[in-house]
């Protein structure tokens, strides 16, 4: 039996690929989905960094770092980035034959840079396994 063909996503695909747990992406899917979601995630980030209050003494050494409104409605909203990360990573867990919890180790420091390397160079397993059919198809 052969997949269907693609079709083009709409809405209702975006919100099953960035924000729902379940399913199987392919690595190109992943790789295109996880640099939108880090860029966003830098470019947060960087406002982040810009509304902090960053006071100095007179020999440049740190005095006070405070975090003002900003910076924490920044915080809140990178968390559902943060949560497409690791869906994106669930995903190419159950595209392995692994459960979407291993992705938990997205919230491992330096590990977690490594484990998202091997999810989107090592290829995952052809055709359907028990996570459901091929790749890139929402199973709603």
């Amino acid at each position: 039996m052969t997949d269907p063909p693609p079709t083009p996503a709409g809405l209702k695909e975006m919100l099953w690929l960035f924000f729902s747990p379940s399913g199987r992406i392919s690595r190109q899917v992943y790789w295109l989905s996880f640099a939108v979601v880090l860029s966003v995630m830098f470019v947060l980030g960087r406002a982040w960094e810009a509304s902090l209050v960053i006071e100095t003494n007179p020999d440049s050494t740190l005095q006070e770092l405070r975090m003002t409104g900003a910076s924490i409605n920044v915080l809140l909203s990178i968390l559902p980035f943060e949560w497409s990360a690791v869906v994106l990573i669930a995903k190419r867990c159950r595209d392995h034959g692994w459960s979407g919890i291993a992705a938990l180790v997205w919230m491992v420091p330096f590990a977690n840079l490594l484990f998202a390397l091997y999810m989107g160079l090592v290829p995952g397993d052809p055709g359907s396994n028990r996570f459901g059919p091929g790749p890139d198809r929402p199973s709603y």
